[in-house]
């Protein structure tokens, strides 16, 4: 409905209009009220809108906890600096241990894909696959090797909103160290392609990742529409990431 719609889009503004200051009316058909949504650990109204905005106030937000396994994490090699700092603007999340619990729809679609909370399943990905995904794996592949060079932009496809690629081509490697190519020295630069690489990306599952560590998304959302391998720097957006639609 319209207000789980403005919820999950984080629209504080458009929340306090359809409610019409009151947000103890229930809104789903488990009884839950916008309180209720607004309360949730890693609801997409932060504290910081919910009370200046609403005037709830949230209290400190406990969320679920999955063990992190550093085993099956392993060394991939990349580059895993990162520098984000928390505040209330940032957000807690619910983290749920694979290897401990199964997420079923019926539990995803009620508590986190209609509130709009993120979920982060732990342990989801084996470590076979992980391993794959390592540097020195990559470095015995031929197109994904990280010194093969590729067609690189500010966006993922810059034709699709009038802009050109850099007008030379650029490593992964390149791309990892946070290179930048001449034409645009200030912005980040990524690289993204569809599955025609797949077979040798995905060769532990004969190019097929619905059977691997996104085979969730398939159980919940029995998606069929093409994939992309989409790869850049710190900054550049390109993260690991799956989306219905692209606009």
């Amino acid at each position: 409905n319209a207000m789980q719609a403005a919820i999950s889009g984080g629209y504080t503004d458009i929340v306090k209009i359809l409610s019409k200051g009151d947000y103890t009316k229930e809104i789903d058909e488990w009884g839950r009220t916008v309180e209720d949504y607004v309360r949730m650990v890693g609801s997409p109204i932060r504290p910081h809108f919910a009370k200046s905005i609403l005037g709830i106030n949230v209290q400190d937000q406990v969320p679920r906890t999955g063990i992190f396994d550093a085993e099956l994490a392993g060394e991939s090699e990349w580059n895993r600096t990162e520098s984000e700092p928390f505040d209330d603007f940032s957000c807690e999340f619910d983290v749920i241990d694979s290897e401990i619990e199964d997420l079923p729809y019926e539990e995803f679609l009620k508590d986190y894909y209609l509130p709009g909370r993120p979920v982060v399943l732990r342990n989801h990905v084996s470590k076979e696959e992980m391993e794959s995904f390592s540097k020195t794996s990559w470095e015995g592949l031929h197109h994904f090797n990280p010194s093969s060079h590729h067609k690189v932009g500010v966006t993922a496809y810059p034709p699709l909103s009038m802009q050109k690629h850099c007008s030379h081509q650029m490593s992964i490697e390149q791309l990892e160290r946070n290179e930048r190519c001449e034409d645009n020295p200030k912005l980040h630069m990524m690289h993204a392609e569809h599955s025609k690489n797949f077979d040798e990306v995905f060769g532990i599952y004969n190019g097929d990742p619905l059977r691997g560590g996104f085979r969730k998304i398939k159980e919940w959302f029995d998606l069929k529409q093409s994939w992309q391998i989409f790869f850049g720097s710190d900054g550049s957006g390109a993260t690991m990431h799956w989306h219905a639609a692209a606009f």
